[in-house]
């Protein structure tokens, strides 16, 4: 289980093997995600230290790219709430 924090500024999160959380904060993301990444957690734009306490951040334009193996027809999006979840059969 790894923990990935990117920050501010553009970045790539690849949690790779395992069950991951991807962090991006600020700026444009980039997470990879394929076949054996297990169950990531993608976490982008609030950063909380109290439910009184909340810092906005501006969670630019972010995308997720599925590496090879993963076709479109196994790709189910879903929304939750305010989150998006992306399935993959």
């Amino acid at each position: 289980y790894d923990t990935l924090n990117g920050k501010n500024g553009d970045d790539i999160l690849d949690g790779g093997v395992g069950n991951d959380t991807l962090q991006g904060g600020e700026g444009d993301d980039i997470y990879l995600w394929g076949k054996g990444s297990g169950n990531d957690i993608i976490s982008n734009g609030v950063e909380s230290k109290s439910p009184d306490d909340q810092k906005y951040q501006d969670p630019g334009y972010d995308i997720v790219i599925l590496k090879d193996g993963i076709t479109a027809d196994s790709v189910e999006w879903l929304r939750d709430g305010e989150n998006a979840v992306l399935k993959i059969k």
